[in-house]
């Protein structure tokens, strides 16, 4: 048989003698690096800074995630990789990414929540009233997150 890589195509008997696993290492190397899936086909709806929370708007456009609304805490999520402003494009990590950003401190292991503060996340769930508890991810180092969103959440009542 014939399999067909990339426009490539080689004989399937050539592939014979493979011994091991196949590995991809998703950590970051650096600061600011996403690993993972990012797009940058949305603009941005308002000025987003570099690792805000983002939230898909109703008007196709990444507009400033906040706890303190079920209405931007409550629907897709995304992380700015860049900053940008509105009706412009803007680059954004997914759910599924690995993001490093050294400037940040969370505790290893730490469950990550999106925040009250607008776009920022927060290793405290939140606790008042109308406010939104949504997982975005886990503390993997103190500088490097695995970004994916719980698509359920919680409002305080």
């Amino acid at each position: 048989g014939t399999l067909a890589l990339a426009g490539v195509n080689s004989d399937i008997n050539s592939l014979t003698g493979l011994t091991g696993e196949i590995r991809m290492d998703l950590t970051p190397g650096a600061d600011d690096i996403v690993v993972g899936p990012t797009t940058n086909s949305f603009n941005a709806g308002e000025t987003i800074a570099e690792w805000d929370l983002l939230y898909m708007g109703s008007a196709s456009k990444w507009m400033i995630a906040d706890a303190s609304d079920v209405a931007t805490a409550g629907g897709m999520l995304a992380m700015a990789v860049d900053a940008g402003t509105d009706t412009n494009p803007l680059i954004v990590a997914l759910p599924g990414s690995y993001i490093r950003n050294d400037a940040w401190a969370w505790t290893p292991g730490a469950t990550l929540y999106a925040d009250i503060s607008a776009g920022a996340i927060t290793e405290t769930p939140p606790s008042g009233t109308d406010e939104v508890v949504r997982v975005i991810g886990f503390a993997l180092s103190a500088d490097i997150i695995s970004f994916n969103p719980s698509s359920s959440h919680i409002t305080h009542t």
